[in-house]
């Protein structure tokens, strides 16, 4: 939405049960009162197509009637701007009969409406002009004869009427085909002095969502509810609006108490979007906000007149590669408070060298503080910094991180300083994220290629665990790292290694690499990353134990890890992945690049994927890789708890990938990152709809902007945002940032001369065009009635068997009235519950059967269109008693050859514990972390699980049994009823037959899913059960014969289906 110096009450109109485009063309008529009659006998003529661009305006040259001043169309209207109303001509092709079939359409009868919607009461004559001229032209060829032919006709996103009523303009605007209309109020003028009427329409009727609907005998338009908001120090203030229905056809507007000296605002959309470059290549690639709406962005920089302010600490960057810049934007997006370079001139070699801005964050004062990688030997820093030198190299790849505090005007610097060890060749030390605490310490993560890389005393992983580590080994496999520098930049907190000892990727040794940090207030560090290490440290209980299959698609493999405050142990850590993939690009697999924490502390996890097993929960948005090459994922992790919590796809039929997240005070997931599929998901409100890239080869894409409730499993908002990528490869948004608001601010980069741009945007000329690189950009979506959600337990830890009641308050972040609407809860990630909000916007829900251990509760309050935005919460909820006894999924037994035994506990969290000895476990026997292998003869595997606050379980024992000349056997699983439906009896059957010799004896244990339900006898080979208490939809039934002395066992499993 654009921002203007007065009021603004704006409009969305759509239509219902209309299907056709109509032009027309140039008529004779003699007044306005014939105007509509002259309209509906006017021929047709083939319609531009918009679909890549915003819904035009074109001035009247000659191809409409005198009086029209502008034309437009849409989807089944088109819409006449006179001096006085504005003429909507509604069409629907008539009903075709078999004799005109292969007839052309335009040949076909129409059914036609005309409305003309007139300002009543508006000041005669008022000026008229196009606005904001579109690259497009129009072109009319009617005839034969070239001189009444109209040629290169202007066309305009916009048309003001200005001072149809004393202080109040009119503007039409389109919106990717939607119709849309404000009235711009001045300060101090009132809205209550516009009135709407409606002539050629047969009624008026309101909505009970407070739509208002003019009904025509062949179609509706529908105005949606005006939402009515005013700016105050970059925070929205929610004010009451409505339509009102006056006599005549005629309508007029109530709106609630609001300040008569701001802005007024309905229907929020792009608050703002400009350019942010110079004349060659440049990219944000990082942005965060302050409490004030300020943006604050970073990346690189080619070009020498990349835009600075007055006084700025460096104007330009200072050698022929690219340096930082960091860039503080205005509120509004219409200019920039500061804006510098920080760079150096020359590598340690004398040669070239570059700085590169990746990572930005902005303490409670304003302050910004930056971090990246630099080759330059002097690249400024401050006396007294932590690490004053560099091991410098030719190119940025043979670098050092910095990292840099400047002072509240981007004039001087508060500290910088160097980060890294001895890198040779083309090794470098990157700073890829950074986060601060409340004190002003900043927590930077990255990769290292250093073996001598600053580490502490305290640190959790004191050495590089890759191959080399000498000067003459320019090994370029990289580690993570993890530091905390004090908050005046002299020394370290802590600063620790994490990682493997790497993996070959594409011939390249890729090794770890740390993309994302978040801090929660405790000072525990949560970062996420890629790995193709087999040996990342890994935490007992993780999600997932080991790196799957990373040597056999030479793939990376992601990975979330949570560091305790101080660095010296590691509180959860996991992989996050699937087998991989080999899409042919420089890292291939599972590459998570984003991480988030909301008010409870659980983490939220995002990146790409080419993994079609990548670990997908149940009931989310979307279960299925349909990507050609790389998708989108959004995860939510509970590392206090049960681990995963859910896992979505994100993405479209091409090439697709989310690079940033944020949740602030909404509590719900928003993201950002690129698309090159038409078919990514966006949602009905889009502020645009179509992917504008050319779609003829790959990668092209367009930006987008996402934001999902809290199970993963619904879209709150989805929109693309980019233009046609006729310069290069496309559009992509790299990061994202929430205001106190809830409002989105993302950047990124552009390959699109045309790409989306508010009116007033600090820049709207792409001076890189020319050469074809790409620029920046920055934009900012505010959401209306921006809202929180508080998640509380009425008994926290509750026993076991013990109810809890878990209660949702929903309020404005601006105060005022208690929004209205309904909360999902959902446990564990599935959903459980919609609940309506009482008068007082609470909601409860309450739990009955709760399982021991930590259980995920999250709640979504689904806002209310037009009027409040969505939020959520969530907790974690302990409930105590005795941990559930381990299991073996692969049964103790008779078998032929060495079985890898894999332990498991239905309780999240849990430890288990083990030997292989006979004897009795306890807490301080081996942890079991992944599956081991036993060869013995005969092996006794017992186990228990522990948690912290719970009853230790009960002991649970598998004898494994290693028979070299054991006789292999089949078993075969049959369902008497499948599907059933729900309550009937259902038989299972197992039959175990033996490759040689007599049929086998022994007991086949039946199991659903990992929960064992009867060992039943095998009699003449065969075993069977009977149930009827399965539960609806999906069961996972399992037999398996546990063998004999000379039998080796065998196992089989089908899915049951059971319908309501």
């Amino acid at each position: 939405m654009k921002t203007l110096p007065s009021a603004a009450v704006s409009f969305l109109f759509s239509f219902i049960a209309v299907s056709a485009q109509v032009t027309p063309s140039a008529g004779s008529i003699s007044d306005g009162h014939d105007l509509a009659s002259a309209l509906r006998g006017a021929s047709q003529a083939v319609a531009d197509e918009y679909g890549k661009l915003p819904l035009s305006f074109e001035a009247n040259q000659g191809q409409s009637d005198s009086q029209v001043k502008f034309l437009s169309h849409g989807q089944g209207y088109s819409l006449f701007l006179t001096g006085t109303s504005a003429v909507l001509t509604l069409s629907k092709p008539g009903p075709e009969r078999a004799t005109l079939r292969n007839f052309p359409a335009k040949l076909r009868s129409q059914q036609t409406d005309v409305v003309r919607m007139e300002v009543a009461g508006a000041s005669r004559g008022p000026a008229i002009e196009g606005l904001e001229p579109l690259p497009g032209k129009s072109n009319y060829l009617v005839g034969s004869d070239p001189s009444k032919w109209h040629t290169n006709v202007p066309t305009y996103s916009k048309v003001r009427y200005s001072s149809v009523y004393p202080g109040i303009d009119l503007v039409y605007y389109g919106n990717q085909q939607q119709l849309e209309y404000d009235f711009v109020i001045a300060p101090d003028a009132s809205p209550k002095s516009i009135r709407l009427r409606f002539a050629g329409a047969e009624k008026l009727r309101l909505e009970s969502n407070g739509d208002l609907k003019v009904v025509a005998s062949n179609g509706e338009i529908a105005f949606h509810k005006p939402v009515v908001y005013q700016m105050r120090d970059g925070q929205r203030l929610r004010v009451g609006g409505s339509f009102q229905l006056k006599a005549r056809n005629t309508v007029g507007f109530q709106i609630g108490d609001y300040d008569h000296s701001r802005e007024l605002v309905i229907d929020p959309t792009l608050a703002y979007s400009t350019y942010l470059g110079g004349s060659n290549q440049d990219s944000v690639l990082a942005v965060a906000i302050d409490s004030a709406g300020n943006a604050y962005a970073t990346g690189y920089t080619y070009s020498n007149d990349f835009p600075t302010s007055v006084g700025a600490f460096q104007k330009s960057v200072g050698h022929n590669t690219n340096g930082t810049f960091v860039s503080k934007m205005n509120p509004t997006g219409t200019g920039l408070v500061y804006s510098t370079i920080l760079d150096g001139t020359a590598a340690a070699s004398g040669g070239f060298c570059a700085a590169l801005g990746n990572a930005i964050a902005v303490d409670a004062s304003g302050y910004a503080y930056v971090a990246g990688s630099t080759s330059c030997n002097d690249y400024p820093v401050t006396p007294g910094a932590f690490q004053k030198n560099i091991d410098g190299g030719l190119y940025i790849d043979h670098s050092n991180a910095f990292l840099t505090k400047l002072n509240l005007t981007g004039t001087g610097l508060i500290y910088s300083t160097y980060l890294g060890g001895t890198v040779t060749g083309d090794q470098a030390d990157s700073i890829k994220a950074i986060a601060l605490n409340i004190s002003g310490d900043a927590y930077v993560a990255g990769s290292a290629m250093s073996h001598d890389f600053p580490v502490t005393a305290n640190a959790y992983q004191k050495v590089n665990k890759t191959p080399g580590g000498s000067p003459e080994d320019s090994n370029d496999t990289s580690t993570g790292f993890v530091t905390e520098m004090n908050s005046d930049g002299t020394g370290l907190i802590y600063s620790t290694y994490l990682g493997g000892s790497g993996g070959d990727i594409n011939d390249s040794l890729i090794g770890d690499v740390i993309e994302a940090i978040a801090v929660d207030s405790s000072g525990a560090a949560y970062v996420t990353g890629y790995t193709t290490s087999t040996d990342f440290p890994i935490t007992p209980g993780a999600f997932e134990a080991e790196n799957p299959e990373p040597q056999q698609n030479r793939s990376a493999t992601g990975f979330v890890a949570k560091l305790a405050p101080g660095g010296s142990a590691l509180a959860y850590s996991t992989y996050f992945g699937g087998s991989g993939g080999n899409g042919g690009f420089s890292v291939n697999g599972d590459l998570p690049t984003g991480i988030a924490l909301d008010a409870a502390n659980m983490a939220y996890v995002v990146g790409s994927t080419e993994s079609s097993d990548f670990p997908i929960t149940k009931g989310v948005l979307e279960t299925i890789h349909i990507a050609q090459f790389r998708t989108g994922f959004v995860a939510e992790f509970n590392l206090d708890g049960p681990g995963l919590v859910y896992s979505t796809f994100l993405g479209g039929a091409h090439d697709n990938g989310v690079n940033g997240i944020a949740v602030g005070p909404v509590g719900l997931p928003t993201v950002t990152g690129f698309t090159a599929s038409k078919t990514f998901r966006i949602t009905p409100d889009a502020y645009q709809k179509v992917n504008h890239y050319r779609g003829e080869s790959f990668p092209e894409s367009n930006a987008f902007l996402t934001r999902l409730n809290a199970t993963g499993s619904h879209l709150v908002y989805s929109t693309y945002l980019g233009g046609s990528g006729l310069l290069g490869p496309g559009d992509s948004g790299t990061a994202i940032a929430l205001d106190p608001m809830g409002d989105a601010y993302f950047v990124g980069f552009t390959y699109s001369s045309d790409f989306p741009l508010s009116p007033a945007a600090y820049d709207r000329t792409d001076r890189a065009a020319s050469a074809r690189p790409s620029t920046g950009f920055m934009a900012r979506f505010n959401f209306p009635g921006g809202t929180t959600t508080a998640l509380s337990s009425n008994a926290n830890p509750q026993e076991a068997g013990g109810n809890v009641t878990f209660t949702a308050a929903v309020q404005q972040i601006a105060g005022g009235a208690a929004p209205t609407g309904s909360v999902d809860f959902a446990v564990d990630g599935h959903f459980v519950e919609n609940v309506p909000l009482d008068g007082t916007a609470h909601a409860s829900y309450t739990a009955t059967s709760l399982s021991v251990g930590p259980h995920t509760i999250a709640v979504t309050y689904l806002g209310e269109p037009d009027t409040y935005t969505a939020s959520g919460g969530s907790l974690t909820q302990r409930i105590t008693g005795q941990v559930a006894a381990p299991t073996f999924p692969r049964l103790g037994g008779t078998y032929a050859l060495p079985v890898p035994v894999k332990i498991e506990t239905a309780t999240p969290g849990a430890i288990i514990h083990y030997t292989t000895d006979g004897s009795a476990p306890n807490a301080a026997s081996t942890t079991y972390i992944t599956p081991f292998t036993v060869s013995a003869s005969t092996t006794t595997v017992k186990a228990i699980a522990i948690e912290s606050g719970d009853s230790a379980s009960k002991p649970s024992t598998a004898i494994y049994t290693i028979i070299p000349t054991a006789i292999v056997t089949n078993l075969s699983l049959v369902s008497s009823l499948n599907p059933a439906s729900q309550g009937d009896a259902v038989t299972f059957t197992a039959t175990v037959k033996a490759v040689s010799g007599p049929t086998p004896t022994g007991s086949v244990v039946f199991k659903n899913g990992a929960t064992a339900l009867i060992s039943a006898p095998l009699i003449k080979g065969v075993a069977t059960f009977t149930t009827s208490d399965l539960t609806l939809y999906v069961n996972s039934i399992s037999a398996a014969y546990t063998g004999s002395a000379t039998n080796a066992s065998s196992a089989a499993s089908i899915t049951q289906e059971v319908t309501p």
